[in-house]
Protein backbone atom coordinates (compact mmCIF):
# COMPACT_ATOMS: atom_id res chain seq x y z
CA UNK A 1 0.00 0.00 0.00
CA UNK A 2 1.22 3.54 -0.88
CA UNK A 3 1.93 6.40 1.64
CA UNK A 4 -0.45 7.98 -0.23
CA UNK A 5 -3.51 5.73 -0.08
CA UNK A 6 -2.33 4.99 3.63
CA UNK A 7 -2.71 9.12 4.49
CA UNK A 8 -5.63 9.48 2.58
CA UNK A 9 -7.54 6.89 4.83
CA UNK A 10 -6.30 8.29 7.73
CA UNK A 11 -7.31 11.55 6.72
CA UNK A 12 -10.79 10.00 5.94
CA UNK A 13 -10.39 9.15 10.07
CA UNK A 14 -9.43 12.20 10.90
CA UNK A 15 -12.89 13.69 8.91
CA UNK A 16 -15.24 11.05 10.05
CA UNK A 17 -13.92 11.30 14.19
CA UNK A 18 -14.38 15.36 13.62
CA UNK A 19 -18.26 14.26 12.59
CA UNK A 20 -18.96 12.32 15.62
CA UNK A 21 -16.58 14.63 18.10
CA UNK A 22 -19.99 17.24 17.16
CA UNK A 23 -22.61 14.63 16.33
CA UNK A 24 -24.90 15.13 19.25
CA UNK A 25 -24.86 19.48 17.63
CA UNK A 26 -25.23 18.01 14.44
CA UNK A 27 -27.61 15.62 14.34
CA UNK A 28 -30.19 18.46 15.22
CA UNK A 29 -29.65 20.18 12.05
CA UNK A 30 -29.79 17.38 10.33
CA UNK A 31 -33.17 16.50 11.73
CA UNK A 32 -34.48 20.23 11.14
CA UNK A 33 -33.34 20.28 7.36
CA UNK A 34 -35.48 16.77 7.34
CA UNK A 35 -38.45 18.42 8.35
CA UNK A 36 -38.33 16.09 11.24
CA UNK A 37 -38.10 15.94 15.27
CA UNK A 38 -35.01 16.57 17.14
CA UNK A 39 -36.37 14.71 19.89
CA UNK A 40 -36.22 11.60 18.10
CA UNK A 41 -33.05 11.48 17.41
CA UNK A 42 -30.60 11.10 20.06
CA UNK A 43 -26.71 11.52 20.15
CA UNK A 44 -25.92 12.12 23.33
CA UNK A 45 -24.05 8.82 23.79
CA UNK A 46 -21.14 10.29 21.76
CA UNK A 47 -20.73 13.19 23.90
CA UNK A 48 -18.76 11.32 26.48
CA UNK A 49 -16.06 10.40 23.60
CA UNK A 50 -15.86 13.96 22.70
CA UNK A 51 -12.66 14.31 24.03
CA UNK A 52 -11.46 11.22 22.45
CA UNK A 53 -12.87 11.64 18.82
CA UNK A 54 -11.01 15.44 18.77
CA UNK A 55 -7.45 13.57 19.84
CA UNK A 56 -8.22 10.97 16.86
CA UNK A 57 -8.78 13.94 14.45
CA UNK A 58 -6.09 15.79 15.65
CA UNK A 59 -3.59 12.95 15.39
CA UNK A 60 -4.75 11.99 12.30
CA UNK A 61 -4.86 15.54 10.69
CA UNK A 62 -1.05 15.53 12.04
CA UNK A 63 -0.18 12.53 10.50
CA UNK A 64 -1.87 13.11 6.90
CA UNK A 65 0.34 16.83 6.59
CA UNK A 66 3.21 15.15 7.79
CA UNK A 67 3.00 12.30 5.25
CA UNK A 68 2.51 14.66 2.33
CA UNK A 69 5.32 16.97 3.48
CA UNK A 70 7.58 13.86 3.48
CA UNK A 71 6.51 12.21 0.36
CA UNK A 72 7.16 16.08 -0.82
CA UNK A 73 11.26 15.76 -0.02
CA UNK A 74 11.63 12.08 -1.40
CA UNK A 75 12.90 12.68 -4.90
CA UNK A 76 10.95 11.15 -7.85
CA UNK A 77 12.76 8.28 -9.77
CA UNK A 78 14.35 9.41 -13.16
CA UNK A 79 12.97 6.64 -15.28
CA UNK A 80 9.32 7.75 -13.82
CA UNK A 81 6.87 9.32 -16.45
CA UNK A 82 5.57 12.44 -15.28
CA UNK A 83 1.71 11.15 -14.67
CA UNK A 84 -1.22 13.75 -13.42
CA UNK A 85 -1.68 13.51 -10.18
CA UNK A 86 -4.97 12.46 -8.68
CA UNK A 87 -7.32 15.32 -6.92
CA UNK A 88 -7.41 12.70 -3.47
CA UNK A 89 -3.60 13.22 -3.80
CA UNK A 90 -3.36 16.68 -4.05
CA UNK A 91 -2.76 19.65 -1.24
CA UNK A 92 -5.90 21.12 -2.40
CA UNK A 93 -7.48 18.13 -1.06
CA UNK A 94 -5.45 17.26 2.03
CA UNK A 95 -6.57 21.60 2.51
CA UNK A 96 -10.05 20.85 2.15
CA UNK A 97 -10.80 18.10 4.42
CA UNK A 98 -8.29 20.03 6.81
CA UNK A 99 -10.96 22.78 6.86
CA UNK A 100 -13.86 20.59 7.09
CA UNK A 101 -12.88 18.78 10.03
CA UNK A 102 -11.90 21.84 11.75
CA UNK A 103 -15.17 23.43 11.22
CA UNK A 104 -16.72 20.09 12.07
CA UNK A 105 -14.68 19.95 15.45
CA UNK A 106 -15.41 23.97 16.44
CA UNK A 107 -19.50 23.00 14.98
CA UNK A 108 -20.63 23.30 19.24
CA UNK A 109 -19.40 26.73 19.63
CA UNK A 110 -21.66 28.12 16.17
CA UNK A 111 -24.34 25.86 16.31
CA UNK A 112 -26.52 28.63 18.02
CA UNK A 113 -27.01 30.82 15.32
CA UNK A 114 -27.69 28.04 12.43
CA UNK A 115 -30.71 26.95 15.94
CA UNK A 116 -32.24 30.93 15.23
CA UNK A 117 -33.28 32.92 18.00
CA UNK A 118 -35.53 32.28 21.53
CA UNK A 119 -38.02 33.63 22.42
CA UNK A 120 -42.16 33.33 23.52
CA UNK A 121 -45.40 34.96 22.89
CA UNK A 122 -45.90 36.99 26.38
CA UNK A 123 -49.21 35.75 27.83
CA UNK A 124 -52.07 38.19 29.01
CA UNK A 125 -52.67 36.16 31.92
CA UNK A 126 -52.05 36.53 35.34
CA UNK A 127 -51.03 33.01 36.40
CA UNK A 128 -48.03 33.42 34.82
CA UNK A 129 -45.28 31.47 36.65
CA UNK A 130 -41.17 31.12 36.56
CA UNK A 131 -39.58 27.98 37.39
CA UNK A 132 -35.95 27.09 37.02
CA UNK A 133 -34.52 23.79 36.68
CA UNK A 134 -31.47 22.38 37.32
CA UNK A 135 -30.44 19.75 34.48
CA UNK A 136 -27.72 17.23 34.00
CA UNK A 137 -26.32 16.00 30.52
CA UNK A 138 -25.91 19.80 29.12
CA UNK A 139 -22.71 20.00 27.43
CA UNK A 140 -23.01 22.70 24.26
CA UNK A 141 -25.36 24.75 22.47
CA UNK A 142 -26.74 21.54 20.55
CA UNK A 143 -28.38 20.78 24.30
CA UNK A 144 -29.95 24.02 24.70
CA UNK A 145 -31.49 23.95 21.79
CA UNK A 146 -32.71 20.41 22.56
CA UNK A 147 -33.69 21.18 26.00
CA UNK A 148 -35.33 24.66 24.67
CA UNK A 149 -37.13 22.87 21.34
CA UNK A 150 -38.71 19.52 23.93
CA UNK A 151 -39.85 22.29 26.50
CA UNK A 152 -40.88 25.35 24.08
CA UNK A 153 -43.82 23.32 21.94
CA UNK A 154 -45.25 22.54 25.46
CA UNK A 155 -48.96 23.93 25.43
CA UNK A 156 -48.91 27.11 28.00
CA UNK A 157 -45.05 27.71 28.03
CA UNK A 158 -44.53 31.27 27.25
CA UNK A 159 -40.39 31.69 27.24
CA UNK A 160 -37.46 29.21 27.95
CA UNK A 161 -33.88 30.03 28.17
CA UNK A 162 -31.54 26.87 28.87
CA UNK A 163 -27.64 27.49 29.60
CA UNK A 164 -25.72 24.64 29.36
CA UNK A 165 -22.59 26.69 31.09
CA UNK A 166 -24.74 27.09 34.08
CA UNK A 167 -26.74 23.74 33.76
CA UNK A 168 -30.30 24.75 33.97
CA UNK A 169 -33.11 26.20 32.40
CA UNK A 170 -35.88 29.00 33.36
CA UNK A 171 -38.95 28.54 32.52
CA UNK A 172 -42.51 30.99 32.29
CA UNK A 173 -45.11 29.62 31.75
CA UNK A 174 -48.65 30.24 32.43
CA UNK A 175 -49.63 27.04 35.39
CA UNK A 176 -53.13 27.20 34.14
CA UNK A 177 -51.85 25.16 31.49
CA UNK A 178 -49.00 23.82 32.27
CA UNK A 179 -46.58 22.77 34.91
CA UNK A 180 -43.47 20.34 36.22
CA UNK A 181 -44.76 17.22 35.40
CA UNK A 182 -45.18 17.79 31.73
CA UNK A 183 -41.41 19.90 32.18
CA UNK A 184 -39.84 16.44 33.46
CA UNK A 185 -41.87 14.31 30.81
CA UNK A 186 -40.55 16.65 28.20
CA UNK A 187 -36.81 16.70 28.69
CA UNK A 188 -36.55 12.83 30.06
CA UNK A 189 -37.82 12.27 26.48
CA UNK A 190 -34.79 13.92 24.94
CA UNK A 191 -32.99 11.98 27.64
CA UNK A 192 -31.63 14.55 29.92
CA UNK A 193 -32.69 15.01 33.82
CA UNK A 194 -33.62 17.58 36.01
CA UNK A 195 -31.72 17.69 39.04
CA UNK A 196 -33.86 20.57 40.91
CA UNK A 197 -36.31 22.68 40.38
CA UNK A 198 -37.17 26.21 42.22
CA UNK A 199 -40.19 28.33 41.15
CA UNK A 200 -38.45 32.03 41.60
CA UNK A 201 -41.09 34.89 42.10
Amino acid sequence: MSRITTSNQVLGASVISAILASWCCILPIIALLAGGSTSALNAKWVEPLRPYMIGICVLALSFSWIQYFRNKSIPQDCCQTNSKTGFLKTKTFLVLMTLFALTSLTFPLYSNILFGEKGGQASQYQSNQKIELKISGMTCTGCEYHIENAVGTLVGVVDVNASYEDGNATIIYDSLLVGLPQFEEAIKSIDYQIIQSKHIK
